[in-house]
């Protein structure tokens, strides 16, 4: 009989035990293929507009060129590149030892998220939590953010540096050590200063945990020692930034006070026209009006968004936002736990984030709406997780979304081959990149403006500087015509003789809305280069109408193309007659534009 029940009993732990290994069994495969697949990927991933742009501040700065773009000049610390050193300094070392090859941008990336986002799982479990919100996250995240892993710009690193910093600061301890709970609130400092460093977004983040304070305070819910581990966390976050600011200080202190200038205006202006809101608040007629059509074109946005990136219905990207805000206000009336205090924190930040997007924002891009969408799902992951049997059903829907993918399909096949063939687009970037180092060339290389700037091959080129602005090039061969001014408006003869014709234009131009009054330019130079285009960012770009009239001209004369690309010789006949000069276009000296590369300001949404 006892040998009987012993062995029923060593049944029933075998038996009650299977599912929890299984369980265990399917998030390690989840997790394994995921950092696997996500590694593969970025060996053969497409280098984009953005993270060229990016990676060519990592090179120069490893040719000892500075923190700079260069692009017609050298910019140091240019205000548009918003992706920060917490991204680009490891993309730097990359550069370092295995040179400017085409996949180290995306591999550089994907291996920076991919350590934070292991150590964000490794923390979880501190949480109590099963290993199946490890594999929920693995794959709610390739769903929603499968083109982030591997992008070299800061707006997911943001996101993971946030996450992390949260869980440090909820995480329980069991000890009750007070010096693991201030250790713990310094490196949760110093992951905000990385985020801060990596993009201003992440200002964000730190109103979201200001907020939280202001909760636990009202609440009465703060023990004595928490202002030390604020002061603490302070602490950690201005000794993430306090040696990087220095360094750009020092750095700036060297440029001529003109420059320096210069570029404070810049970025002011920056800030204040990106897409931000500021200048629409400042001049708009009634800000309750501009607060719900704000509401209205950003919800359209982002509806867009789900639709064509993830093939998703457009109104789950609107549910997912209201869910995350309702899911906040519901947190802050319920007794906290450690668990309950991150999703808080978690909620607090993605809400801050989304009020601003879908109030304030006027970026036609839905990135911005990349925080509080994917903490909303990191929210609804460790809400469910710690749900009885909801974490077996987390982690099977985990298996059957990576083995049957819907909404972010051809990416997840992609994973699933592990393909490391090379695209027809990485190809032809590599041939333009070896057509121009063997062909000499006695004019300059050009690209057009800041939206068709040639970053891609700038990166693919050893060294740095290689490219200037067809429309600097252009307004250098052109000058005012005077005599023919004069011949229209007698009346400012006294101007022009003083040599103040472009005062002159200026005026005409800001007093005459319709052109009713003629004014003209005249050729001084035979201005001649060697255009680089890209066709795909050509075609698909809302601000290709400005410089269409030169693109097209100088790509009737190519000197090499592939699908992708094309190098052609734009001639001084092509440009005459290409260019009318006698109204205003991007191409006439007009304005000083201080002689470096400005980003337009974004497009109203159609």
């Amino acid at each position: 009989m006892r040998l009987d029940a012993f062995a029923h009993d060593q049944g029933s732990m075998i038996f009650a035990t299977s599912p929890r290994r299984l369980a265990a069994g399917l998030c390690l495969l989840v997790c394994a293929w995921f950092f696997a697949a996500t590694l593969c990927a970025a060996f053969r991933t497409e280098l984009g507009f953005d993270p060229a742009y990016h990676a060519n501040v990592a090179k120069s700065f490893v040719l000892g060129q500075g923190w700079a773009t260069h692009y017609e000049r050298s910019f140091p610390f240019n205000p548009d590149v918003t992706t920060g050193p917490t991204l680009l300094l490891p993309a730097a070392a990359m550069i370092a030892v295995f040179g400017n090859a085409l996949w180290v941008p995306a591999v550089t990336a994907a291996c920076v998220h991919l350590a934070i986002f292991l150590l964000i799982l490794l923390r979880l479990r501190g949480f109590g939590l099963k290993g199946t919100a490890a594999a929920a996250l693995c794959v709610a995240f390739t769903l929603y953010a499968h083109t982030w892993w591997l992008s070299l710009t800061a707006d997911f690193v943001v996101v993971l540096l946030l996450v992390l910093a949260c869980v440090l600061l909820a995480e329980p301890d069991p000890e009750a050590s007070p010096r693991s709970r201030l250790r713990r609130s310094f490196v949760a400092g110093v992951c905000v200063g990385l985020a801060l460093l990596a993009k201003a977004l992440a200002w964000f983040g730190v109103v979201g945990l200001a907020l939280y304070g202001l909760v636990a305070f009202v609440r009465g819910a703060r023990s004595g020692s928490d202002g030390l581990r604020a002061g603490v966390l302070v602490l950690g976050l201005m000794a993430a930034v306090l040696p990087w600011k220095l360094y750009e200080a020092a750095s700036l202190r060297t440029l001529p006070a003109e420059q320096r200038a210069e570029r404070a205006d810049y970025a002011s202006e920056f800030l204040r026209t990106q897409g931000s809101g500021i200048a629409e608040w400042e001049t708009a007629p009634s800000r309750i009006a501009l607060l719900g059509s704000n509401l209205k074109r950003n919800a359209s946005v982002l509806a867009r968004d789900f639709e064509q990136r993830y093939g998703l219905p457009g109104w789950t990207g609107i549910v997912a936002m209201a869910g995350l805000l309702l899911f906040t206000l519901l947190l802050m009336r319920q007794r906290p736990d450690p668990l309950r205090r991150l999703l808080l924190m978690l909620g607090l930040i993605g809400s801050v984030q989304a009020a601003w997007f879908l109030l304030l924002s006027q970026s036609w891009s839905a990135k911005y709406a990349l925080a509080p969408t994917l903490l909303a799902i990191v929210v609804l992951c460790l809400a469910s997780a710690q749900r009885g049997r909801l974490r077996y059903l987390l982690a099977l829907g985990a298996v059957v979304v990576m083995l049957q993918p819907s909404a972010a399909a051809r990416y997840q096949a992609s994973l699933l081959r592990f393909e490391t063939t090379q695209s027809a687009y990485t190809r032809d970037l590599a041939s333009t990149r070896d057509y121009l180092q063997r062909t000499p060339m006695n004019v300059p290389l050009a690209g057009c403006g800041w939206v068709f700037a040639p970053w891609e091959t700038e990166y693919a080129l050893p060294g740095v500087g290689h490219f200037r602005d067809c429309r600097r090039l252009i307004r250098e061969a052109l000058a005012f015509d005077d005599a023919y001014y004069l011949d229209q408006h007698p009346a400012a003869r006294e101007q022009i003789e003083r040599g103040q014709y472009r005062d002159a234009l200026d005026h005409h131009l800001r007093t005459d809305a319709q052109g009713t009054t003629p004014f003209r330019f005249r050729w001084i130079a035979e201005p001649s280069f060697v255009l680089v285009v890209n066709h795909v960012f050509w075609r698909i770009s809302a601000y290709r109408e400005s410089d269409r009239a030169v693109l097209e001209a100088c790509l009737q004369h190519p000197l090499h193309q592939t699908d992708y690309f094309t190098v052609a010789l734009c001639s001084a006949d092509a440009l005459r007659d290409a260019l009318p000069l006698d109204r205003p276009s991007a191409f006439l000296p007009v304005q000083d534009d201080g002689g470096f590369v400005r980003k337009p300001a974004p497009l109203p949404l159609r």
